[in-house]
């Protein structure tokens, strides 16, 4: 992944994939070029790299092995540049069919659309929205 990853741009998924992924030794490594929010539990053999600069973008993902890049957000966005970023590496991107990250990743030739449940992913969305209007 890509990113700062807080709840919105799918925490909770990650959290989840990163203990589904621990311990299989045929499976990939979980890798967060970026940030990601504290608050969701990591499997120890997560990395999460911190800030980075997208002139050592080549570098890092070189560095992690990355082999295929996850936008895992689950509210959608008008833009993406970490998607476009990812999409720009020509590695596979793999996304929600979710706002404008979701009709990039459709629209490129390495886009992958992974199935995900839009009901559940809608409730979500809405309570961050309640929330959001209740703190302003």
């Amino acid at each position: 992944m890509l990113g700062a990853i807080g709840e919105e741009k799918g925490a909770r998924i990650v959290s989840k994939l990163s203990f589904a992924l621990e311990g299989r030794s045929d499976g990939p490594n979980l890798v967060i070029i970026g940030e990601f929010d504290r608050r969701f539990p990591l499997a120890p053999s997560t990395v999460v790299t911190g800030r980075y600069d997208i002139r050592n973008l080549a570098d890092i993902m070189y560095r992690h092995r990355v082999a295929v890049w996850l936008m895992p957000s689950i509210c959608p966005e008008t833009f993406s540049f970490t998607t476009h970023e990812m999409i720009a590496t020509g590695l596979p991107v793999m996304s929600f069919n979710i706002g404008a990250q979701g009709e990039a990743v459709m629209a490129a030739p390495n886009g992958h659309i992974v199935p995900v449940d839009v009901d559940e992913i809608q409730k979500v969305y809405h309570q961050l929205q309640a929330v959001t209007e209740v703190a302003s």
